[in-house]
């Protein structure tokens, strides 16, 4: 039987802040997780893509570290290709409700938000599925500003396209009524698909960090 040529596109954040740290598991096999829950009789995983933003230090200096790290494991183990975006800061005013000694006082409060991501991810899919690089494709996100590029792949240029949903109890409707099919990330999907502790690329050993993450 002919499997499909699969392309995985991952919104890194989104399931970062999701599945992962829900589950507190984040050193993760992407293309693994894309086995584990589409059949393998069908679907052949040719290609992953990964989108996020290098994340900033100021508050945690290990969260960087950790993050290249990460990302270079996902290319020793091939077929990843990464797409970074960036994070903006923004300030904005705010009532405090913590600690108790300035509770209910104007603060002001530094804001990052990712910047590139998911439009890269958006236009990636369409512009793939339009040169027919791929049979299907799988969604690994739970954001709704995806749902016309799905609905373009899917119902204008005819591909299989799924989404799995890296937030458990909390599903986008948006996402729902234009995907062929949708999953759920299980902590189990995460556990059964961990990195090995220690790889090799062209650099030397990658050594698994205390955290990871997009």
């Amino acid at each position: 039987m002919h499997r499909l040529s699969t392309h995985v596109f991952v919104d890194g954040l989104n399931l970062m802040h999701g599945a992962c740290r829900r589950y507190a598991c984040q050193w993760i096999d992407l293309a693994g997780i894309a086995r584990s829950v589409l059949p393998e009789r069908l679907f052949e995983i040719t290609c992953v893509h990964l989108y996020t933003s290098l994340l900033d230090g100021r508050v945690d200096p290990g969260l960087p570290i950790a993050q290249h790290a990460h990302l270079r494991a996902l290319r020793a183990v091939g077929r990843c290709d990464i797409h970074l975006g960036k994070l903006v800061p923004s300030r904005r005013r705010c009532i405090a409700t913590w600690p108790p000694q300035i509770e209910g006082s104007a603060v002001e409060v530094e804001l990052m938000s990712e910047k590139g991501s998911d439009v890269s991810l958006a236009v990636d899919l369409v512009d793939l599925a339009h040169r027919g690089k791929f049979d299907a494709a799988l969604v690994v996100s739970n954001d709704s500003d995806l749902r016309r590029a799905i609905e373009v792949a899917r119902f204008d240029l005819g591909y299989r396209i799924g989404t799995l949903n890296p937030h458990p109890g909390r599903q986008s409707r948006e996402l729902a009524r234009v995907s062929s099919f949708q999953r759920t990330i299980r902590r189990s999907d995460l556990l059964r698909n961990l990195l090995p502790d220690v790889l090799l690329d062209t650099d030397g050993l990658i050594h698994r960090p205390r955290r990871a993450g997009w």
